[in-house]
């Protein structure tokens, strides 16, 4: 008889607040449409392009970079390293 109860009690509790659906999750929100923050005209160094204004989107964020120097490779840009640059 106690194995009979055990038996049913498991079954129920297994079978207790299972509807068989999955949870929802609710549905992420789109981001908003990003905005020019700024205005800016290109010029291509062979001149195929002078002072047109381009349409691409340039939308700042928050997102902090971690990114604070810029390393120049004097070899690549045709100077040596104990030149100063003008």
């Amino acid at each position: 008889m106690k194995s009979y109860l055990v038996i049913v009690v498991t079954i129920f509790l297994f079978a207790c607040g299972k509807d068989g659906s999955q949870p929802t999750t609710p549905a992420p929100t789109p981001p908003p449409p990003a905005t020019n923050d700024v205005d800016f005209w290109l010029t291509k160094g062979d001149q195929s392009v002078l002072l047109q204004k381009q349409n691409t989107v340039l939308a700042f964020g928050t997102v902090f970079n971690n990114s604070a120097f810029i390393e120049v490779d004097a070899a690549q840009i045709g100077i040596s390293p104990s030149s100063p640059a003008s």
